[in-house]
């Protein structure tokens, strides 16, 4: 008896050096931050490349973007993906690829670098990869989706289009040759007001100018089908006006600045829908 009471006793009495050891000499019984890990919607397994209502490859895992990132966690199965994009097109000549990058409705404030909307951003980070797998850029097209929700279980789309499909105009979103969207205008306005996204371009297009001064810059202004034709055409104009006013004025951009209007004629979405035209209308920047 005496002996399991002075084993209790000693175990007592460690327990208590080592509290008084660890928490009041070394202080370290703080309570510690515990920080959550960005949770990764579930991979499906329905990423599928359509050509018309065609599945030339199916099954295979979704990409996966962490909440408010661009940059997709690659697995093997979305590599093999994309290696059976590149031997469709290499095999199909005739044939180009459109990327739909998509975003949640929360996700709808971030942007990044130059891009209007994390759709756009996802649509080129896989885009990259492909052009690193040797596709032709020129062979690609992006387009960008709002998804509604809180889970972004399918974030990219992947279509093939004809070469020769003109109903749609292919929206460029590289340096040289930029557009911005909806973001800038509202229906029927030609009121310029850029986000964020573009007073960023901004800024890197006046330090190129300075050290390209040979180099000049076209806007062109584009409309929904609201309304007369001749109506969208001058309504084009105005916004390509407006937009480069605001870049001369506002920016500072000293370069020669032409501008043009396409009005309704180059949509790059259906203006059936008012998402669709909300796309459509957009200012085009072309370095030259």
């Amino acid at each position: 008896m005496r002996l399991l009471l002075g084993i209790l006793v000693f175990g007592l009495w460690g327990s208590f050096a080592r509290y008084w050891y660890v928490c009041k000499i070394k202080n370290s019984c703080e309570l510690q931050e515990v920080v959550e890990k960005p949770t990764i919607p579930e991979r499906l397994k329905n990423l599928n490349l359509s050509f018309g209502y065609e599945n030339i490859l199916e099954g295979y895992n979704q990409f996966s973007f962490q909440n408010g990132i661009s940059q997709p966690t690659i697995d093997s199965n979305n590599l093999a993906f994309l290696f059976e994009i590149v031997s469709y097109l290499i095999d199909n000549e005739d044939k180009k690829l459109k990327i739909t990058g998509r975003f949640l409705e929360n996700e709808s404030d971030i942007q990044i670098n130059f891009n209007d909307n994390l759709g756009i951003a996802r649509g080129k980070a896989i885009e990259k990869l492909l052009i690193d797998l040797g596709i032709p850029g020129d062979r690609i097209s992006l387009d960008y989706a709002m998804v509604q929700g809180d889970v972004l279980t399918e974030p990219t789309v992947f279509e093939i289009l004809e070469i020769s499909d003109t109903k749609l105009a292919d929206v460029q979103f590289t340096f040289n040759n930029m557009t911005f969207l909806e973001s800038n205008f509202e229906i029927n306005s030609d009121e310029f007001n850029p986000r964020e996204a573009f007073l960023s371009y901004a800024d890197s297009m006046k330090t190129y100018f300075e050290l390209n001064p040979d180099k000049t810059l076209k806007v062109i202004g584009h409309t929904d089908n609201t309304g007369k034709v001749s109506h969208n055409r001058d309504l084009g104009y105005r916004r390509a006006k407006s937009a480069r006013l605001y870049i001369a004025n506002q920016v500072g951009i000293q370069t020669e600045i032409r501008i043009e209007t396409k009005g309704e004629k180059e949509p790059m979405a259906n203006n059936k829908t008012p998402e669709g035209r909300a796309k459509n209308r957009r200012v085009n920047l072309i370095i030259e």
